[in-house]
C-alpha cells in the first residue's frame, strides 16, 4: 500500500473547497484521519475521487484521507487543511463627541486565524502600534 500526500490546504472561511485523488482506478472514500466524522455538507464521489466542502467554516479544519482500492490493492493520499478567517469586529469604535479636558476610551476587539494585531491612526498618520486600547486622558 502506498502513502501519497494531499497538498496541504489553507482555505479562507466561507469558500467552497474541492479535493480531488489523481488516478483513482475503481472506488475511493474520503475519511477525516483524525477520527472526526465527515459533515452532512460535504459531498464526495466515490467514483471521481472528489471531497467537495461547501461554505468551508473552522470544525473542517483537520486531517484528510483519500482511499482508493481495486482489485489489485489499495492507495491513501492525505492531506491537511488549515482554515483561516479575516478579521471580524467583536468592538468597534464609535463616533465619540466630548468637552474639552475630558477623557476617551475606545477599545476594538476581533477576532480571526491568525489572530488579527491592531494598528491606530490619526488623520491616516500611525499613533503607536500593537495597541487594542485607545486611552486619552483628561488634562487639568
Amino acid at each position: 500500500m502506498n502513502n501519497r500526500n494531499l497538498s496541504h490546504l489553507r482555505q479562507i472561511i466561507g469558500n467552497l473547497l474541492r479535493f480531488w485523488s489523481p488516478k483513482v482506478l475503481n472506488e475511493s472514500t474520503f475519511m477525516r484521519s483524525d477520527g472526526n466524522p465527515l459533515t452532512k455538507k460535504m459531498e464526495h464521489n466515490k467514483t471521481k475521487g472528489v471531497l467537495e466542502i461547501p461554505d468551508v467554516q473552522q470544525e473542517d479544519e483537520g486531517s484528510y484521507e483519500c482511499i482508493a482500492g481495486n482489485s489489485r490493492g489499495r492507495n491513501i493520499a492525505r492531506g491537511q487543511l488549515f482554515v483561516y478567517a479575516l478579521p471580524e469586529w467583536d468592538k468597534k469604535i464609535q463616533n465619540a463627541f466630548l468637552s474639552l479636558y475630558d477623557s476617551l476610551f475606545w477599545e476594538c476587539k476581533a477576532k480571526g486565524k491568525p489572530s488579527p494585531s491592531y494598528s491606530w491612526l490619526k488623520n491616516g498618520q500611525a499613533l503607536a502600534s500593537e495597541l487594542q486600547h485607545l486611552i486619552f486622558p483628561k488634562i487639568l
